[in-house]
């Protein structure tokens, strides 16, 4: 018989830990003025589109990470409701 084991306070940590990441990721903004810094019209555009691209990405990054967060602290209630369950009816059953 094949024995699953999940470390469920693990789980439920580790799906924390990503609430924060993403608290972390949305916090992050664009403010320094680096255009005027930079001294190249090139690079400074340059610095923009990437500066655009990465906003959107993190837009959807912190969405992504917040999803692996809520999954894991689902997951992690969800398998100790399971565990619980099943030690009841085992008890019911030979108790």
């Amino acid at each position: 018989m094949t024995r699953l084991q999940v470390d469920t306070e693990l789980l439920a940590r580790a799906g924390g830990t990503l609430h924060a990441i993403q608290d972390d990721l949305r916090t992050v903004r664009d403010d320094a003025p680096l255009r005027t810094l930079l001294g190249h019209d090139g690079l400074a555009d340059t610095l923009d589109a990437f500066t655009h691209g990465w906003d959107d990405a993190r837009a959807s990054l912190v969405r992504l990470v917040g999803d692996v967060g809520e999954a894991c602290r689902e997951a992690a209630d969800t398998l100790d409701d399971v565990d619980a369950d099943l030690a009841a009816s085992i008890r019911g059953a030979f108790g």
